[in-house]
């Protein structure tokens, strides 16, 4: 089964951006992330919280995802212990071994656009932090909404699509297409990913993987002596972001 048909079968629509309005002032990018820290799930990697931090240009919206086998343990909550934007904590149903892959993702999308609704936020860019699962995610939820999305690329994670899942390489390869720019944390993984899509070469930017603090714990502060890193990280952040948003305004509507 393709991507177009796993769209139609079940029934996701993909026109016309619903009038969503949003209470935030800054230009919001709703990140989807299964490896964010929130107060409902056991620690995790500080990578994207601190490229979060480290980009107080725009405002964030976090939904923090996690994957629930038991259908009746899963939960969506506001987390009320955060001190950069809002995030919303996410534990989804999905079977294991990505059995079901897609049809877990497109109902994971469909939630978040109910939950965009009722908190009345309008993202001008989804910035998906793996490829193969919240990029899924993302590129829905683009569709749905009208609005372009940006995606990471973390190749131990994409492996286990893009190699072990030979049946998903036709939408990956869509998913990859259709992303504005495409964030290579794991550079070693590109040259399988244009195996895979070719033609995506000119959109990729390298972007560091930002653990300098290691796992858990608390977030690192982001002042003027703040790493080299981090600020490669945050200009290839904000720099493609701010190109994109240049190019949109050039354009006749």
């Amino acid at each position: 089964m393709n991507d177009s048909s796993r769209v139609q079968v079940l029934k996701l629509p993909s026109m016309g951006k619903p009038a969503i309005p949003t209470r935030l002032d800054r230009p919001v990018i709703l990140h989807l992330s299964a490896d964010y820290p929130d107060s409902f799930r056991n620690r995790t990697t500080l990578a994207v919280r601190n490229l979060v931090v480290a980009s107080p240009d725009f405002e964030h919206v976090v939904v923090s995802l996690k994957r629930q086998a038991i259908p009746w343990s899963t939960y969506l909550r506001k987390d009320p212990q955060v001190s950069v934007g809002r995030v919303f904590a996410f534990g989804y149903w999905g079977l294991p071994l990505g059995i079901g892959h897609f049809a877990s993702m497109a109902l994971v999308a469909h939630r978040i656009h109910a939950l965009l609704a009722q908190e009345q936020i309008a993202p001008q860019v989804i910035h998906a932090h793996k490829l193969c699962f919240e990029g899924i995610v993302a590129w829905l939820l683009a569709r749905r909404l009208g609005v372009p999305f940006v995606t990471s690329l973390r190749g131990e994670a994409e492996t286990k699509i893009v190699r072990f899942k030979p049946s998903y390489r036709p939408l990956i390869k869509r998913v990859a297409r259709d992303a504005r720019i495409i964030f290579a944390v794991s550079m070693w993984f590109v040259a399988e990913l244009k195996q895979t899509a070719p033609g995506v070469g000119k959109k990729i930017r390298p972007l560091p993987n930002l653990v300098p603090g290691g796992r858990a714990g608390k977030p690192i502060r982001v002042p003027s002596g703040h790493s080299t890193s981090m600020c490669i990280a945050r200009k290839a952040f904000i720099g493609s972001f701010l190109r994109w948003r240049s190019l949109q305004r050039s354009i006749p509507t």
